[in-house]
């Protein structure tokens, strides 16, 4: 299973992959607590790649602070 991690695009972009990143990575770390097989779990940060709504203006920036998790394969 894939943890993608999200971003606003505010500030640099960069940065903004390694927060995503670390977001996807402590639910990583949440998910193995609860049991999960670490193998079965793969962080990624796309920083503000890929958004799910407008980066412009405060509510819709909210949407694209997330962590999403998708099946890789079955």
């Amino acid at each position: 299973m894939e943890i993608a991690g999200h971003t606003t695009n505010e500030g640099d972009e960069q940065l903004n992959r390694e927060l995503s990143f670390q977001r996807a990575t402590e639910v990583v770390k949440y998910l193995q607590y609860q049991g999960v097989n670490r193998y079965n779990l793969v962080p990624k940060g796309y920083g503000s790649a890929r958004p799910l709504a407008s980066n412009d203006d405060p509510e819709t920036r909210k949407l694209n602070r997330r962590v999403e998790l998708r099946v890789l394969y079955i």
